[in-house]
């Protein structure tokens, strides 16, 4: 019964930590200060404050809580922007360009989603501290790792779609063209950039505290990993087309 109450102190302390960081906006904790343009670091995401946020989490949280906090902040901001977004453009954009644009984005919301809701119950569990990562991911692995390939295999697809509708969905919701092709660029980059992310949690948990993994955790580490070389070559190609994009815009002005 200590055991328990010491992790639900531990769970309600996490969770106000996320909720209080995911609240202001919907770039929080590890998605400020990652523009694609500004940060790129040779890491296996690309993103340069990555490594110094899952150090200093390392450094005072077991894989479940690093894990929770990640998985939680990430389903907290794809929510908001599919309430902001993806939603009211039904009523707007036709069928095709809906799924063009935003794909299969609410599976992934409902998959991460279960994931954080399978971490707040391990954290119940007498060995919360040392739970490895098969136990937080296997149940949805599979329908995970085909769900984020079927999106990142047409990403591209995503972004011009995007190009030939920001004009109607400026005009839809009112808001300016800039302002939009900016926010739902981040929102297509979000599952993109998280499994990059995710894979540096990995990854770095292996190297910083030598992780025991046994052989299914092994297979989901490889294939989150495999997803982020995939990933990494999208978000490389989305920083160079918003730099060419920046210049045209520029030169258009002179």
């Amino acid at each position: 019964k200590s055991l328990n109450k010491n992790n639900e102190k531990k769970l309600k302390k996490t969770k106000e930590k996320i909720y209080s960081s995911s609240s202001s906006s919907s770039s929080s904790i590890y998605y400020t200060n990652m523009s694609i343009g500004n940060n790129m670091k040779k890491s296996d995401s690309g993103f340069s404050e990555t490594a110094t946020t899952l150090s200093s989490m390392q450094q005072s949280e077991s894989l479940l809580e690093q894990i929770l906090s990640f998985e939680k902040i990430y389903y907290e901001n794809l929510k908001q922007y599919i309430i902001k977004y993806s939603r009211p453009l039904r009523r707007y954009l036709n069928p095709d360009d809906i799924v063009d644009l935003f794909q299969n984005i609410e599976k992934i919301s409902a998959i991460s989603d279960s994931i954080v809701r399978q971490c707040e119950k391990l954290f119940d569990t007498e060995n919360a501290s040392n739970i490895p990562i098969s136990l937080i991911y296997q149940s949805w692995s599979g329908v995970m790792i085909d769900s984020y390939n079927a999106y990142l295999s047409r990403s591209v697809q995503a972004h011009t779609t995007l190009k030939q509708c920001q004009n109607k969905i400026a005009y839809f919701l009112q808001i300016p063209m800039e302002y939009i092709s900016r926010e739902i660029t981040d929102f297509i980059l979000l599952p993109i950039r998280h499994i990059c992310l995710l894979n540096d949690l990995f990854q770095s948990e292996i190297i910083a505290n030598s992780l025991v993994i046994n052989g299914v955790d092994r297979k989901i580490i490889e294939d989150i990993r495999l997803l982020a070389l995939q990933a990494n070559v999208i978000l490389q190609s989305s920083c160079v087309n918003q730099h060419d994009n920046t210049i045209s815009t520029l030169e258009s002005s002179v």
